[in-house]
């Protein structure tokens, strides 16, 4: 997600953290209707990175952990981005969360990773994948110009994973 190149933001990471607040916030909300089910709330989790390396503005790379029993694809989440990023931008339109969909070349990609709880209550998914989409976030060289005092990493508090979806089958890892 990024700030609109003509514009200089100030305090770009204050927005941020008041975003990531409201975005959770809002995730959370109970009885949220999606497709034909009504949900509880998503109880998100997140990850995110802070990147500057040549532009007047950073930009983030958020990964979110969402329980897969309520969430099969990435447009609500997503779109819930784009609209509370917008307000904290006191922007009109969308474009500035990048959805991940495309590659750079174009080309489809998937936004995603589903891990499934088997009965043994083991955990399986693409590890590969996941350690690759994950360790794209830690990248140094575009924590250049990270200001001091200010986080270039930040997460949820995540709870101990076989305490939390315990009683569901399966998640979803967005990026």
């Amino acid at each position: 997600m990024h700030l609109p190149e003509e514009k200089t933001f100030h305090e770009p990471d204050k927005l941020f953290v008041r975003f990531i607040s409201d975005y959770i916030k809002e995730l959370s909300r109970p009885k949220k209707r999606i497709g034909k089910k009504t949900i509880l709330g998503l109880s998100p989790m997140y990850v995110w990175a802070r990147e500057q390396k040549k532009s007047d503005n950073p930009h983030w790379h958020v990964w979110l952990i969402l329980n897969g029993d309520y969430i099969q694809n990435i447009n609500y989440p997503l779109e819930t981005a784009e609209r509370c990023w917008a307000r904290k931008l006191e922007q009109q339109g969308r474009g500035y969360i990048h959805w991940c969909t495309k590659g750079r070349d174009g080309q489809p990609q998937k936004n995603g990773i589903k891990l499934i709880r088997d009965k043994g209550s083991e955990l399986r998914c693409n590890m590969s994948e996941a350690f690759e989409q994950f360790a794209y976030m830690a990248k140094p060289h575009t924590k250049d110009q990270t200001p001091m005092n200010v986080n270039a990493y930040g997460c949820s508090m995540i709870p101990n994973i076989e305490t939390t979806f315990k009683s569901q089958s399966q998640f979803w890892l967005n990026r």
